[in-house]
């Protein structure tokens, strides 16, 4: 339902007030920057007749769609990547046991050669198993992906832009089936165009032993390996930068006590509480029936929330100079009732609370936040001073006291000067009741719902929900977007790992004849198993390397997620690269272990 914006005569005199957003559809000969430029030269207009209000101001011009889905983009695009980087594991690993496989099958080719089978015969064979392999894997998939996408969607953050409406629909069917068959083609060509360059009567001769695979295969699959390890890398940092952003938002304190609260949003009709009156007289009957029931410690109310709503305003202080609206400083503002400091656990460090006596009629005071203290009455004490603040109408209100500060924004947002008004001088008619208790928060619901009812059975509840978990809905995305990655980022150093530990293993089989060998003309345990290890680990380090650099450029994207840590934070970077090291080391050591125990008499009959 819409109704249209209907402003109070005393609404349309503050020019200070900018908070209405507006919606235009351009022209179709029209662009951004010409909006922009006729949007700014309305805006010097309003300067020149309203400086005290506007001047300074200009008017941002971006695309609906970038204003819906917002930091959005950066997640999806991050998980994008991610999920392009697994596939590429995946690819590599695949394209390894292509290879391996082709060296099985050269006599294989060579018979069909000989028995009259063209090239095109042998390289559609090859892609046709590939393909189907693809297709199976894709079949196979699609339940677990479905899975996969209501799991993704019961974790995501609630602001999280339309992700309720995603779903696996025939274009992420088409899509899908085209990176399968492209998969499929591109990873069976490679073992066919290598079977092509051999020699079907060399093929012929060769024994077992002799049919190892080329120096261009060999080269291909330690590639690959530097590859898989560069990009389980740089998934790994992705993921221990997100994980360690969420826990160090989890230690920030956002100034209350956020256990067993809950916090009840309400929105009282304009028209059946059209004075302030009412709206005092409701909240005072409903804070005093809540407070009677059982397993309620504290009741407060307040017209704002932290961490949920903010609501900046300017103020000035009574003896100094007063600057132009639009230059005013800003505080945070709210409207309290005597009880809510000690309900939200907010510590009270100087004067005194909110108390009965602060009513309509009586002198008008404020609380102000620490910060605010530190800010503006850097040696001396606020309380007895007086500031104005400019929302609603215009009053000098004296300073009784000092409470903590709160994060009003977010916690990983900085903490803001806040002031607090009694909520029986400055009533809203939108409003939330927090209730801290002693049980679980969540079973006092129907009891609330019911003493509500009983004073208007025509008021439903617009929200409830503990604090708790409005603390864990404003770090969602943070924590969405650390999991998923760091799902991915696991996946992906198994595909590492097994593709390595399949390279080394297979050398090592090749290898067979050689090591026996060496083992017989005196070569020594530990001098076979550094050469094994030697093998496999510099390819570790050189993909290493390289996954640093991709690091280094890539995470990069996630600066807009990270709280109090740079994209190359030097303790992530270390105690990833350690894993990863020790992980690949075990990957290479069980071969090279395995190589060591090479019988020399089995070894030189090897074939």
């Amino acid at each position: 339902m819409w109704t249209p914006i209907a402003f109070k005569e005393s609404e349309k005199s503050l020019h200070h007030a900018h908070y209405v957003d507006v919606i235009g559809r351009l022209k179709s000969d029209a662009t951004i920057e010409q909006a922009r430029a006729d949007l700014n030269a309305i805006a010097t207009r309003l300067a020149q007749e309203y400086p005290d209000s506007n001047s300074a101001w200009t008017v941002k011009v971006r695309p609906l769609l970038d204003f819906v889905v917002g930091d959005a983009k950066t997640i999806l695009w991050v998980l994008f990547s991610a999920v392009g980087l697994v596939l590429l594991l995946a690819c590599a690993n695949v394209m390894n046991l292509s290879l391996a496989r082709a060296v099985t099958r050269q006599r294989e080719m060579a018979i069909r050669a000989a028995l009259g089978a063209g090239r095109i015969r042998i390289v559609r064979q090859l892609v046709t198993e590939s393909m189907l392999l693809a297709l199976i894997g894709g079949v196979v998939a699609w339940p677990i992906a479905s899975w996969g996408l209501k799991t993704l969607i019961a974790l995501s953050p609630s602001d999280l832009p339309r992700i309720s409406a995603a779903s696996i629909d025939s274009r992420v069917l088409l899509f899908t089936l085209a990176v399968t068959l492209l998969t499929g083609i591109i990873f069976g060509l490679a073992p066919a165009t290598e079977l092509l360059r051999l020699d079907p009567n060399t093929s012929l001769k060769e024994t077992r032993s002799e049919s190892n695979r080329s120096g261009l295969q060999r080269r291909i699959g330690n590639l690959l390996i530097v590859s898989e390890v560069a990009i389980a890398l740089v998934l790994l940092i992705g993921g221990g930068l997100l994980l360690r952003t969420v826990w160090r938002l989890q230690s920030v304190d956002p100034g209350f006590d956020y256990h067993n609260a809950l916090a009840v949003t309400l929105q009282l009709s304009e028209k059946k509480y059209s004075d302030y009156q009412s709206v005092v007289d409701f909240s005072k009957q409903l804070l005093q029936k809540t407070s009677t029931l059982a397993g309620v410690e504290a009741v407060g109310m307040a017209r704002i929330l932290p961490i949920i709503h903010d609501l900046p305003t300017g103020f000035y202080i009574e003896g100094r100079p007063r600057e132009p609206d639009n230059q005013l400083p800003q505080t945070n503002y709210s409207s309290v009732s005597p009880d809510y400091f000690k309900a939200m656990g907010i510590p009270l460090r100087i004067g005194r609370s909110f108390d009965d006596r602060d009513t309509s009629k009586s002198l008008r005071v404020a609380i102000v936040s620490e910060s605010f203290a530190k800010q503006f009455f850097p040696n001396e004490s606020p309380v007895g001073k007086r500031i104005n603040v400019v929302t609603g109408p215009e009053a000098f209100r004296e300073i009784v006291g000092v409470v903590g500060d709160v994060k009003q924004k977010g916690l990983n947002r900085e903490t803001l000067p806040h002031t607090y008004e009694p909520f029986a001088q400055a009533p809203s008619q939108f409003m939330t009741m927090v209730v801290r208790t002693s049980i679980e928060p969540n079973s006092m619901v129907p009891a609330i719902r019911s003493e509500v009812f009983e004073i208007d059975n025509e008021l439903p509840l617009q929200s409830v929900r503990t604090l708790d978990r409005v603390i864990a809905n404003s770090i969602g995305q943070q924590r969405f977007t650390s999991v998923v990655l760091a799902v991915f980022a696991t996946v992906a150093l198994l595909l590492a790992i097994a593709g390595l530990y399949g390279v080394i293993s297979y050398a090592v089989s090749q290898r067979t004849h050689e090591l026996g060998i060496r083992i017989a003309l005196g070569a020594q345990v530990a001098d076979v198993l550094r050469l094994v290890l030697k093998q496999g680990m510099t390819f570790v380090l050189i993909g290493e390397v390289l996954g640093l650099v991709g690091a280094f450029a890539l995470t990069r994207l996630l600066r807009g997620l990270l709280f109090e840590i740079t994209p190359t934070d030097a303790l992530t970077f270390s105690v990833v690269i350690a894993l990863l090291s020790s992980v690949a080391f075990l990957a290479c050591y069980i071969p090279a272990r395995k190589a060591t125990r090479v019988d020399p008499l089995i070894a030189l009959r090897y074939e």
